[in-house]
């Protein structure tokens, strides 16, 4: 077929929509080709299709605008009839489709990509629904399928405006399942149609079915579907072969990764990507962690912990007025916050038996810290595989482990830590390199940038911000200049978003003086000392936003004044 290629490997045909000229672009000819090559698979050997683009551009770049600019009202319905039954044609086959999208997917290229069971992307690819821009509206399914993807008021925005997105939004929005390189994309796509095509045809077809008539129906008319479904299985040959594979291998447990090798992975894959976090302390930054987890599809589960209930339930409460926040400015459907904030369970520390991933967030003093990784290993986590890791920002790593059966790595997040991309992860001198090398996978997982630091007094960040701070504090003291004449220098002279005032009010003056405590402990060198402004503010609970006080007056409408303009 002149734009469509079609090669078969064992059960998985790959389809290659092929017009490079045109970035793929589908017209009418496009359309045709593409239904005789869906009319042409043989579904009794074929069990999974992938679909992709030539090329590392474009998947489809959408329907083809110059075709489509000389047509009548009455043309244009056809045209739209034509997509839309061919796309029809491709959601409902027996067998599962995945969408390899290996560049722009815009217009008719996101609507074919919608239309299959499953779509990875690479990490050039681009989506979108542009049509209000062209003076017309989405055609070939695209303001349903895009609304029952992601939501109908994120799509409605995206149609809207016409905006397109790439692929790491897609992926946090839903509308795709994976992001690989481009290079590694078509073999991922291969890889999982050979393992959806090594289970029982005949279940994994009941199964589609049942899920894609169940979207469809009430729940108790979706569940009779499925009983349904699941009583037709019996009696068929791939049950009892499957069956009797499993009884075979309880009876000899050393035959069991012969039999199904790729359901193995399968499940490998999903135990590391799916996870229970967690958070020990639930104030300013145990919240902010606690939230950034559970804005990740990786985690199922957060527990937000601290030693009262009432503590533990104000940091679901500062997480659940963030998500608020985003879904007032329309950046966040309410759908998606209520997710989020449902993951979250709030309690003691004994609440916390089962998580992979431990992130102690409590008062950066060493022997809290020490008492608190104790108390979890010896009385409450049971997962002997959990990591444990310390948000402490200036503390001795192999001082917090010494003396614990596990060892503790540093995973260092950045207020506001559901916006800030940054973790520091620091490696002390009983950190395997292993443990940092998964806490570091973990961190791409859920969005951040990990950067590794060795042990060191206040590792990299705070080693060069926090005296920073420190000594615009020591310039306001020794009256060089006021409080918003050292802000509006630092931030117009060395193009820093916020002056070091008012930052050291954001991270919280106690944590500031914490630091250079540590700091000046660690070396001795008096650079470090902290100026006696700093101490004195401490002491008196000016400790910045926290406390509605620091070197500005935080007041009720949000807006803040010098303390010196008082």
């Amino acid at each position: 077929m002149g734009y469509v290629n079609v090669e078969t490997e064992g059960a998985v045909a790959v389809l290659t929509i092929d017009r490079p000229k045109a970035l793929n672009a589908l017209n009418s000819e496009v359309l045709d080709d593409l239904n005789a090559a869906i009319d042409g698979l043989d579904l009794d050997t074929v069990r999974c299709l992938v679909i992709t683009g030539a090329g590392d551009k474009s998947f489809v770049a959408g329907a083809d605008i110059g075709e489509m600019s000389t047509l009548s009202k009455a043309e244009g319905e056809a045209f739209g009839k034509k997509g839309n039954d061919l796309f029809r044609k491709i959601e409902t086959l027996p067998i599962p489709t995945i969408a390899a999208v290996n560049g722009f997917a815009l217009g008719g290229g996101n609507e074919l990509s919608m239309s299959c069971d499953i779509r990875l992307a690479a990490e050039n690819a681009v989506f979108g629904q542009p049509e209000t821009g062209l003076g017309i509206t989405p055609g070939f399914g695209g303001t349903q399928r895009l609304a029952r993807l992601i939501g109908p008021g994120y799509a409605k925005q995206l149609v809207y405006s016409a905006r397109n997105i790439k692929a790491d939004e897609a992926l946090r929005v839903g509308l795709v399942n994976a992001v690989y390189p481009q290079e590694e994309l078509l073999p991922a796509a291969k890889k999982l149609a050979a393992t959806i095509a090594g289970n029982a045809p005949i279940a994994v077809r009941a199964c589609k079915k049942a899920i894609n008539e169940g979207l469809e129906q009430n729940m108790d008319d979706a569940i009779v579907t499925e009983e349904k479904l699941f009583g037709s299985c019996f009696e068929t040959e791939d049950q009892r072969a499957g069956m009797g594979n499993f009884l075979k291998k309880k009876d000899d447990p050393t035959k069991a990764a012969a039999h199904r090798p790729a359901a193995r992975e399968n499940i490998k894959q999903m135990e590391e990507h799916i996870m229970k976090v967690a958070v020990i302390g639930a104030g300013t930054m145990g919240s902010g962690i606690g939230q950034a987890f559970a804005q990740s599809d990786a985690v199922e589960k957060v527990y937000l912990c601290d030693i009262k209930q009432e503590f533990a339930d104000g940091g679901k409460a500062k997480i659940k007025k963030n998500l608020d926040r985003q879904v007032a400015k329309g950046k966040m459907e309410q759908a998606k916050a209520d997710e989020i904030l449902g993951k979250v369970v709030t309690g003691l520390a004994d609440i916390a038996v089962d998580p992979d991933l431990v992130v102690e967030a409590v008062l950066e003093k060493m022997d809290l810290k020490q008492a608190t990784f104790r108390n979890l290993q010896e009385n409450i986590v049971k997962n002997p595989d959990c990591i444990y890791a310390s948000n402490t920002s200036s503390l001795s790593i192999t001082e917090i482990g010494t003396g614990l059966a596990k060892p503790v790595v540093g995973m260092h997040f950045f207020n506001p830590a559901p916006v800030m991309k940054l973790v520091e992860v620091i490696q002390g001198a009983n950190t395997p390199d292993s443990v940092v090398a998964k806490v570091k996978e973990i961190s791409e997982t859920i969005g951040k940038t990990p950067v590794q630091v060795n042990e060191a007094a206040g590792f990299v960040v705070n080693r060069i911000l926090v005296p920073m701070i420190n000594e615009a504090i020591n310039v306001y003291y020794t009256g060089t200049s006021d409080i918003q004449g050292i802000d509006t220098a630092m931030k117009l002279g060395c193009n820093h978003p916020m002056g070091p005032l008012e930052l050291g009010d954001y991270i919280g003056l106690d944590v500031v003086l914490a630091i250079m405590d540590v700091l000046f402990a660690d070396t001795h060198d008096n650079k470090y000392a902290a100026s006696p402004l700093l101490r004195k503010m401490v002491r008196a609970k000016h400790l910045g936003v926290k406390t509605g006080i620091g070197f500005y007056k935080y007041n009720a409408d949000r807006t803040k004044t010098p303390v010196d303009q008082l």
